[in-house]
């Protein structure tokens, strides 16, 4: 059939017509646009950032999009960021297939000669169509980015997006990885430049299963299907149901499982709820999402100074802190538990110098001193800048009542390979059980980025995770204190 010539000048129409895919069955078939692909198309914004559910085709549509407008448009480099070594070659392969099932009569030259093998150069254009890890050194007119939120550096993608020019057009897609991650800062920063596109997983329509007859929805479910049409005017239907039940079953958590993979993470409801329930957060995302919903304004509450339970002079408190490696790099942060009840009583929090630090964490313990039980018990962590911090407080300050190691009696919290995955362990257990009284705004955002990180514990990369150390100090000599792990408590204390 002879095509009108001037339909060649519609990109929409060409998208539609001309470039075949393999289907999930390994059937070569004519691309056509699904529901969600046709969504992200109408957008027209020159940034998008699309958040979904798994294998709705993005990554196909808008790679047809790049090589569309590589053998269409003259001067034009296409760029396919991809998230791992792995996923260049099962991206590129796209391309070759877009190429090597066009009709002859318009396969533009492709010249191989020198460039990477996956890379497709058109001379008569002066155009190309490349995917890589990293794009630098190019002026790049259109780039898609596929699962941004598994990209491990970052810098690799504020990189490439550096070589769009304000003209060019940038598509992010993904599914959640947690909210440790650059992608979840990016989806909630208010003020992005890229335009947000959500795609629950009921919006695909191949997501159904048969339902029998007599099928009848859970209390559960009903639930679900009402935020459904409320929220995306989407009627559930028993097919769909099905397949919820049939992916939920085959996603349950497994005590053999090495990574966790949810069915809120591959099949999100919600964008709040997919971040929660997926990435390697060591701790319960949601149990610290609902302390965060329901957290009481401190009784005090000043730039560096949160006070949450006024000094009560028949208490014991205990103070730990953590020094920070640099002014204006981290923070140096001090919390002040109630021993017996192990209450967040109050926490200081600043960029502060060592010799500074130390005269807020003597401000902090004279506040909470009385007659009869003395100053606060303080454990200050010594590496690094803590010796300063310990210093000042013992011989200029005077401050009486600060912890001495038992392994070697010298002044401080000795953190080390063996006692830092106790300490945190201890902290993690005390949420997880839910017999803590953890008010801290601060400390619960650091809980929320805090994974696993090849065994230990600790702050995502970009996050904080200060003031979770100082806590799990002070957690760690209220312990100790309550259960009278030392028969003589004094000789832990420099007196």
């Amino acid at each position: 059939m002879e095509i009108e010539p001037e339909l060649f000048l519609d990109k929409e129409w060409r998208c539609e017509n001309l470039y075949t895919i393999i289907d999930k069955n390994g059937q070569a078939i004519p691309f056509r646009a699904n529901a969600p692909q046709r969504k992200v198309n109408e957008c027209k914004s020159r940034r998008k950032m699309v958040l979904k559910a798994r294998q709705f085709g993005i990554s196909t549509n808008e790679i047809v999009r790049l090589f569309d407008d590589a053998i269409f448009t003259r001067n034009t480099t296409s760029v396919i960021l991809a998230h791992e070594q792995d996923s260049i070659k099962k991206l590129f392969r796209i391309v070759q297939r877009l190429y090597k099932f066009l009709p002859e009569e318009i396969k533009p030259r492709l010249d191989r000669g020198g460039g990477s093998k996956y890379e497709y150069f058109f001379p008569e254009l002066n155009s190309r169509i490349y995917c890589d890890l990293e794009s630098r050194s190019d002026t790049i007119q259109r780039l898609h980015i596929s699962e941004a939120a598994f990209m491990k550096d970052s810098a690799k993608l504020k990189a490439t997006l550096q070589a769009v020019p304000l003209g060019g057009r940038v598509t992010l897609e993904t599914t959640a990885n947690g909210m440790a991650n650059h992608f979840y800062d990016m989806w909630s920063d208010p003020d992005s430049s890229f335009e947000k596109l959500f795609f629950p997983w009921f919006v695909f329509p191949d997501y159904r299963m048969k339902a029998p007859k007599d099928f009848k929805p859970t209390k559960d479910e009903v639930e679900f299907a009402k935020l459904a049409k409320k929220r995306f005017g989407v009627e559930i239907t028993p097919a769909q149901f099905m397949f919820r039940r049939f992916k939920k079953s085959e996603l349950k958590a497994s005590a053999h499982d090495k990574t966790r993979v949810s069915f809120e993470q591959e099949y999100p409801e919600d964008e709040s709820t997919c971040f929660l329930s997926s990435g390697e957060a060591v701790l319960d995302l949601f149990k610290i999402k609902k302390m965060l919903d329901e957290l009481p304004a401190p009784t005090e509450d000043e730039e560096w100074l949160k006070v949450y339970h006024e000094p009560d002079k028949t208490k014991l408190y205990v103070i730990g802190a953590d020094v920070a490696e640099g002014v204006r790099k981290d923070w140096s942060v001090g919390v002040m538990l109630d021993v017996q009840s192990k209450k967040i009583v109050a926490k200081i929090r600043g960029q502060w110098k060592p010799s500074d630090f130390a005269e807020k964490l003597f401000e902090l313990g004279k506040k909470y001193s009385s007659p009869t039980k003395g100053f606060p018990i303080m454990a200050i962590e010594r590496n690094n800048h803590g010796h300063a911090v310990l210093l000042k407080l013992d011989e200029i300050l005077g401050y009486p009542a600060l912890w001495v190691c038992p392994d070697d009696e010298r002044l401080g919290w000795k953190t080390t390979s063996t006692t830092r995955p106790i300490m945190v362990n201890a902290f993690i257990d005390a949420i997880d059980e839910g017999r803590w009284d953890l008010r801290d705004k601060e400390i619960l955002t650091e809980c929320l980025t805090l994974v696993d990180n090849a065994g230990k514990v600790e702050a995502s990369e970009g996050k904080h995770d200060d003031s979770v150390i100082a806590t799990a100090i002070a957690l760690q000599i209220a312990i100790a204190n309550s259960i009278n792990v030392y028969d003589n408590l004094e000789s832990r204390i420099r007196l």
